[in-house]
């Protein structure tokens, strides 16, 4: 077992095989490449990856596909080169949650560079996808169209 010392979680243990090496690391942390994924027990639709070489960092990260059913991620034959994926079972995609200064009903996420993960041999990309049909900043959850009760 291996440690990290993280700000959130304090020190926490994992096995070399947790790890997700993400070979050219994450937008903005390019040196940081190794990442373990550690499940929210409050919301099983969000998780953290936390970084084992810097344990100031960790993203909170989410399955897009349960906010956004229609949401597609078409990979790259580069990409699938990258990280040796033949099959879509070994295929799972994250994306990045942002919660803003306004709380959690503001949270927004990344669909324009998800986490691409071939869980067969735990290796990642940040993908960013073309076209411009996604933001950087999609909300969660639908604003209310009414304003907040009040009395």
């Amino acid at each position: 077992m291996q440690q990290v010392d993280t700000v959130r979680f304090g020190l926490i243990e994992y096995s070399p095989e947790d790890l997700i090496h993400f070979p050219a690391g994450l937008l903005g942390f390019p040196e940081l490449k190794d990442y373990i994924v550690i499940p929210l027990e409050a919301n099983p639709a969000f998780f953290w990856l936390q970084s084992v070489q810097d344990g100031q960092i960790a993203f909170l990260i989410t399955d897009p596909f349960l906010f956004f059913p229609d949401y597609e991620v078409e990979l790259s034959e580069s990409l699938k080169q990258e990280l040796a994926i033949t099959r879509r079972e070994q295929v799972v995609v994250y994306t990045i949650v942002t919660i803003p200064a306004t709380g959690v009903k503001d949270m927004t996420t990344n669909l324009v560079g998800p986490l691409v993960i071939n869980l067969e041999n735990r290796r990642g990309a940040q993908y960013v996808l073309g076209g411009n049909q996604y933001h950087t900043k999609h909300r969660l959850f639908r604003k209310q169209a009414t304003g907040e009760a009040g009395g």
